[in-house]
């Protein structure tokens, strides 16, 4: 009894060790806080956020000087680049620093075998050869030794070759317009109702049903009425629509589904034609009252969206999700006959830079200036500069002023795990050229603070924009800015106000995406 109460008192010691430790200890504080900017980072890779992504993981990558958080964070910032983001030149170097950084953890060994294929993917197999060689001289029993050894051996057969240019993106032909797969669920139970038919993977009939189809997962089987199903099984609507349950009722679609179960949740994805698709996006994101040509440039830029995303993520069982991560998609309900005629008037039109599709952020306002995403996220794109919007600053979300204590931001970053006492004063530290505020600077009563604004203090005082000048009176701090979004790309106000002057949507996307070329590709 006595040997049980004394490992009894000697466990919540332990525990009460590392709870305080956790709440004082800075550097635990600031740990925490850099692994869940890290986690956040994923999560809006996974949506399509990839600026918000870039801005966690520099986040991350500013908080604590931990080795393995630092090195975590450096990897997902250059898969990011490397496979999303059209960045793999700026991709390889973080690599590179990785490997030489940190040569001893995992993430080391995988920085400098992604290094390697990255050279492979771009054809210069001189690179790729050196690399793999060098990951098996590093790294003998490691986890990737199997696929280093086969290009090793194969590159030794073989006289070798370098592309001419280094890292040069292929420029992209479509052969018609392309399905598009929309994530419109992830969970673990959902419905859906309509005169439809359940086929397995071969295409075999399974059952029809006029009706409501409950949903679920057990295990890796689909449960469809109570029966059990291999995943994936795909829907078909014998007529009209498919509709899926959502949070505001069930929504009609047009296509057909995918479902299946992937690490333990269930999936719904919807496949249809991307210009369907675009019937239903167009007014989703903008109101179907503003003028056809903003339409019609709304239309493009989430056409090129869709597109950039697509041939990003071939090995994503998805493209784009419903939402705002991605691109609002809300199904037939949305769709109008103003946003139809615009995907209509514009089939098959993409921005495109050197044959390629852009990557077309787009936001709902610039406030009275576009940024250019080098000077905030820290990479940038010719086609998209820093200059001033005079049509977003006379429109809605053009000029905006909020107002909150500064114990408010306070208790917001330390619920958060920012390590910050009570705070006394707050200041720009890091702005942009047109005025976006990056970094703040934070006296408090523990010292002194700089944090990445987008990621702490837009969030603490719930601002649209990180376009503001700050006010302090007492212990209240007056924001006033404009924008609302990251700042960067097209702007869905702008582009109302210049549909009203009177532009055509390829004069609304000149401005917003200058040196882009507007291309049919299919």
């Amino acid at each position: 009894m006595f040997r049980f109460c004394s490992k009894l008192v000697v466990l919540i010691f332990i525990l009460v060790s590392f709870v305080y430790a956790e709440n004082n200890n800075p550097n635990v504080s600031d740990i925490l806080f850099a692994r869940q900017s890290i986690a956040e980072g994923k999560y809006y890779v996974e949506v399509g956020k990839y600026l918000d992504a870039l801005e966690f993981f520099e986040t991350a990558l500013e908080t604590t000087n931990n080795r393995y958080i630092v090195s975590d964070a450096l990897l997902q910032k250059a898969t990011l680049f490397a496979h999303y983001m059209d960045k793999p030149e700026e991709a390889a170097k973080i690599y590179e620093e990785i490997f030489r950084k940190f040569p001893d953890l995992p993430q080391g060994e995988t920085a400098l075998y992604k290094l390697a294929l990255l050279y492979n993917d771009f054809g210069d197999e001189k690179k790729a050869l050196e690399y793999f060689k060098l990951y098996l001289q590093y790294y003998p029993f490691g986890r990737f030794r199997y696929t280093a050894s086969f290009f090793v051996e194969r590159y030794t057969k073989k006289p070798l070759v370098s592309p001419k240019k280094k890292f040069e993106l292929p420029p992209v032909n479509i052969k018609g317009a392309p399905d598009i797969r929309v994530r419109l669920f992830k969970g673990k139970s959902t419905k859906i109702k309509g005169n439809l038919s359940i086929k397995d993977s071969s295409g075999r009939l399974i059952l029809n049903i006029n009706g409501v189809v409950s949903v679920f997962l057990s295990g890796k089987m689909v449960i469809l009425n109570g029966r059990q199903f291999y995943s994936p099984v795909y829907i078909y609507p014998n007529s009209s629509y498919l509709y899926l349950l959502k949070k505001d009722g069930y929504r009609g679609y047009r296509g057909y589904f995918k479902i299946f179960v992937s690490k333990g949740k269930l999936y719904v994805i919807n496949i249809l034609n991307i210009e369907d698709y675009l019937k239903s996006v167009v007014t989703s994101e903008s109101p179907s009252s503003w003028p056809l040509e903003t339409l019609k440039a709304q239309t493009v830029a989430a056409r090129t969206y869709a597109l950039y995303q697509k041939l990003h993520r071939e090995d994503w069982s998805y493209d784009v999700v419903d939402n705002e991560g991605d691109q609002a998609y809300n199904g037939i309900k949305n769709e109008t006959k103003k946003g139809v005629r615009a995907v209509l008037e514009t089939a098959g039109l993409v921005l495109t830079y050197r044959n390629r599709p852009i990557l077309s952020f787009f936001t709902a306002s610039t406030g009275w200036y576009i940024d250019d995403p080098k000077y905030i996220f820290g990479t940038g794109y010719p086609y998209m500069r820093a200059k001033p919007d005079p049509y977003s600053a006379k429109e809605k979300m053009g000029r905006w002023t909020k107002k909150i204590t500064l114990n408010e931001i306070g208790n917001y970053l330390r619920r958060k795990g920012v390590n910050i006492g009570t705070i006394y004063s707050i200041s720009p530290y890091k702005t942009t050229p047109a005025g976006r505020v990056v970094k703040v600077k934070i006296n408090h009563s523990g010292g002194t603070k700089v944090l990445r604004t987008y990621t702490t203090v837009r969030r603490a005082a719930k601002l649209y924009d990180i376009l503001f000048s700050i006010q302090q009176t007492g212990n209240s701090i007056i924001f006033k800015g404009g924008g609302f979004g990251h700042g960067v790309g097209y702007s869905q106000w702008g582009g109302k106000a210049l549909g009203e002057a009177g532009k055509r949507f390829d004069e609304i996307l000149n401005f917003y995406y200058e040196g882009s070329v507007i291309k049919k590709m299919w």
